[in-house]
């Protein structure tokens, strides 16, 4: 049964909505302000009703605390949720997008307020022009988009778990994506590098250093990722079996630094080969980098007699997680510039050996693209990539799968067309 007190010019409802788990009642309040120009005997059938529908919505579970702004429960939710179950980066991620792009807009509004229109309406804002401030032109891409909605999405479903609100509006929301031309739609592709490509950085990395053609070579024959290259111990590495053991990545965030994690998932966790050519390079970097711990002497990290790193700086700490993409980009860089320079090549030359200036992931999905294009069976590249599933595969690397889809299909017309030839020779025969 509700009660109903009356303040000035409004009146505060209470409900009790059962106990608690220390058998303490629960009580939700709600407050109505009579408007100016009602009489009591409209207002008093008003208050009924309102009354009635506050005491439904508290039996049913509908009931929604209407003084917490998103802001305030955004606080709760990092603190409870998201500092506590997800990744340091995810955790870094949702931080970010919460504080520079999705508060600065919803951050007043009462939480029960925020709409599917809202919503919208926001996500539109961000693929405007000029939404990026500082002079920087365009809009945000549909990746990062998506990121945000992501955010607001799981914000919204854990105020559902938790009792805060009664549906997540975000279910309500297709997510608007930038219009693509037939072109650019032709042209998505995974980043990666060809065959002949990739004989030329081969060639570009042979005066690097050895730690960098080390890193160079797991990327491109192990199809690690980098926080796994930079996470890779000497105990992870059985030179006699040749086998790497992929237990660890490293990662970085601007509030924690450079850390250590599990593998993204639990196909992350796995034993690979590699190639045999790997293990005397590898052998020489092992002899180098011990020649530097004795060089350095006291001064050599003390973590790494625990942790004994592959990447490492020159006074045993971890490598810096941006170096390895920054040192791959400056190697096509000036490959680059040099191919440019030369004189002697037509402008048509200069665009054939001109390389892509991609990151070190990009070695990763080149691995996986020769593999396929060597006819490895999809459920081997999926275990080597350290995917959950094939489906991952198949969806990232369709490009490497539609080439064999036309070799298949060649195959299947050589063999119509040597069928047919048969049966002409043999009805010109008859």
């Amino acid at each position: 049964m509700a009660s109903v007190r009356k303040r000035g010019n409004s009146y505060q409802v209470t409900v009790s909505g059962g106990y608690d788990i220390d058998g303490k009642k629960i009580s939700q309040r709600r407050s109505f302000k009579k408007p100016g120009n009602v009489s009591e005997k409209q207002w008093d059938k008003k208050l009924q009703k309102l009354v009635i529908e506050f005491e439904l919505e508290v039996e049913s579970g509908r009931y929604v605390d209407r003084s917490i702004t998103l802001k305030q429960f955004s606080e709760r939710w990092m603190k409870d949720y998201v500092n506590s179950t997800l990744s340091y980066k995810s955790q870094s991620a949702y931080k970010t997008g919460l504080d520079t792009k999705i508060l600065p807009v919803l951050g007043h509004k009462k939480l029960y307020e925020v709409q599917p229109t809202h919503i919208l309406q926001f996500l539109n804002n961000l693929m405007e022009d000029g939404v990026k401030g500082e002079g920087k032109t365009g809009g945000y891409s549909d990746s990062t988009i998506g990121l945000i909605f992501g955010i607001l999405s799981s914000l919204m479903q854990q105020a559902v778990y938790w009792g805060v609100l009664y549906d997540n509006p975000c279910k309500r929301v297709k997510v608007p994506k930038h219009k693509k031309s037939l072109e650019e739609l032709k042209n998505r592709k995974i980043k990666h590098f060809n065959e002949e490509q990739i004989g030329v950085l081969m060639d570009e990395i042979s005066g690097e250093l050895l730690q960098r053609r080390v890193a160079f070579f797991l990327a491109l024959f192990c199809g690690m990722r980098m926080g796994e290259v930079l996470g890779l111990t000497w105990n992870d590495i059985d030179f006699k079996e040749q086998t790497i053991d992929i237990n660890t990545a490293r990662s970085y965030t601007p509030e924690k630094g450079l850390f250590t994690k599990i593998p993204k998932t639990a196909g992350s966790l796995r034993v690979i080969s590699y190639p045999s050519a790997l293990n005397p390079i590898l052998r020489e970097y092992k002899l180098s980098q011990n020649a530097e711990k004795a060089f350095m002497g006291p001064s050599w990290d003390d973590e790494w007699n625990r942790t004994p790193w592959l990447m490492t700086k020159k006074d045993g700490t971890g490598l810096g997680y941006s170096t390895l993409t920054n040192w791959l980009k400056n190697v096509i860089k000036k490959y680059n510039k040099r191919i440019n320079a030369d004189k002697k090549l037509s402008d048509k030359d200069k665009k054939n050996k001109l390389l892509p200036v991609y990151g070190f992931h990009a070695l990763r999905h080149t691995s996986a693209t020769l593999l396929i294009g060597e006819n490895t069976d999809i459920k081997t590249v999926s275990m080597r990539l350290g995917h959950s599933n094939t489906t991952t595969t198949m969806n990232i690397y369709v490009h490497g799968l539609n080439s064999k889809d036309r070799e298949a299909s060649d195959k299947l017309n050589r063999l119509f067309t040597d069928n047919t030839d048969q049966e002409l020779s043999i009805k010109h025969e008859c």
